[in-house]
């Protein structure tokens, strides 16, 4: 039995999933904060394979359920605790269609496909801390070498400054999606 269904939040940015540096703060009584690279279509060049690098600051409203875990395995976040999202553009048979359909996809509707964030629905968590009661959704964040679970209210997210990193290595997306 999973812990629930993973569905793909709509963002114009994915967490990288080369870079790692993933940070995590939970304001005792406030709010939670995480700040990560993100990896953004380029302005001046979209459809090409370059991807530039930002820093994105989310901060997740009453978020003061919070967990977090190291990567393990074949997979960031175990495939047998969440229903997996919906890739309707992924094929199994081509990671390099994968990626053009994917990149169009992100082009044409300024969402990336997998932002590597989550929300969860009939989570298995929110029932077990009766967080349901203060209104809270779990979230699912998927960075390179953590991934993390939080309960709270909702989020906004905030460009947050410039990237510590130099270049997204776009030959290893393939397996990230």
């Amino acid at each position: 039995m999973t812990q629930g269904k993973l569905v793909i939040v709509k963002l114009p940015w994915m967490l990288s999933p080369s870079v790692s540096d993933l940070r995590v703060e939970v304001i005792e009584n406030g709010d939670c904060v995480i700040s990560a690279e993100v990896a953004v279509l380029p302005e001046s060049a979209p459809l090409t394979n370059a991807l530039d690098n930002r820093r994105v600051s989310l901060t997740f409203a009453g978020g003061q359920w919070v967990r977090t875990h190291p990567y393990l395995g074949d997979h960031v976040i175990p495939p047998n605790l969440f229903e997996p999202p919906q890739k309707p553009w992924f094929d199994r048979l081509s990671v390099q269609r994968s990626l053009r359909q994917c990149r169009e996809l992100w082009v044409s509707s300024g969402h990336c496909p997998n932002s590597r964030v989550y929300q969860v629905q009939n989570s298995s968590w929110i029932r077990e801390q009766n967080a349901e009661r203060y209104g809270c959704q779990h979230f699912v964040l998927q960075g390179h070498d953590i991934w993390v679970e939080l309960l709270a209210k909702s989020f906004r997210w905030r460009w947050s400054g410039a990237s510590s990193a130099e270049v997204i290595n776009t030959d290893e997306l393939g397996k990230y999606f």
